[in-house]
């Protein structure tokens, strides 16, 4: 298996940008992934902060992995429906601008077949993904709120290349989800990994998330199922918001590469 590539979500370290910059570049990972709100939302950052960001980026060496927007309600809610649609593409023309060419985030709850809400949550995503497709960036829904096979058939429902998928292992656990049966059915379209782990309570049927490999999920199994499916992209280090986030990035990012 080739060396892994890493990043790490700064939105997670609760640090300025620039401040983030520093502590990520000192654990020697490759790329970060980077929240498209406040100082960075789209709508308010100019090209010259776009070229500033990016020659931060390239002083210390480091990649945008993917940019992530997550609204606030599921595509398939009209209620004030075109912003989010017009925020998404915002997001999606940042991520392009940073060299990401990937917006990851939530898409809703998948809805039931044959309704009005799963139809118009079809079209809408496939309508950004034909946006993504002429600006140079793809979207791709987070794991999480549906077992892994529920969504697998709504991304068959939709034309070839509409979409991807964001793997949070964390989200499907803290669920009740299989992790295993997602990657079957999801690896095709995996294009960003978020390296998430939680501690199963049998007693309780519930998952709290923990440090990355203090968890139940089987990373090895994860990495080898992944591998399977040819996946290459990068797997993105969140601290759990405990302690020094600095020191667990750098246990988290030693876990990894030692698998």
């Amino acid at each position: 298996m080739p060396r892994l590539k890493l990043s790490v979500d700064l939105a997670e370290l609760r640090q300025p940008f620039k401040k983030a910059l520093h502590t990520v570049a000192q654990l020697g990972v490759e790329g970060v992934q980077i929240e498209a709100r406040g100082d960075l939302d789209p709508a308010q950052l100019s090209e010259t902060g776009v070229r500033q960001i990016r020659k931060m980026l390239n002083d210390w060496n480091l990649r945008v992995s993917a940019v992530r927007y997550r609204p606030v309600l599921a595509y398939y809610n009209p209620d004030r429906l075109e912003e989010r649609i017009e925020a998404t593409q915002r997001a999606m023309e940042l991520a392009y601008k940073l060299g990401a060419g990937l917006l990851v985030g939530r898409i809703g709850r998948i809805p039931p077949l044959q309704s009005d809400e799963r139809r118009l949550l079809a079209e809408v995503v496939t309508d950004l993904g034909r946006y993504g497709q002429r600006v140079g960036a793809m979207l791709a829904a987070e794991t999480g709120a549906e077992p892994g096979p529920e969504l697998a058939r709504f991304l068959e429902e939709l034309p070839e290349g509409t979409i991807g998928v964001d793997f949070n292992p964390a989200n499907l656990a803290a669920e009740g989800y299989s992790v295993e049966e997602a990657v079957q059915t999801l690896g095709q379209y995996v294009l960003c990994v978020q390296a998430t782990d939680a501690l199963q309570d049998t007693r309780a049927g519930t998952a709290v998330r923990v440090e990355l490999g203090r968890g139940s999920i089987d990373y090895p199994s994860l990495l080898a199922g992944l591998d399977g499916w040819g996946y290459q992209g990068y797997w993105t280090l969140q601290p759990t918001g405990g302690g020094d986030p600095q020191a667990e990035l750098a246990r988290s990012a030693h876990f990894l590469r030692s698998l």
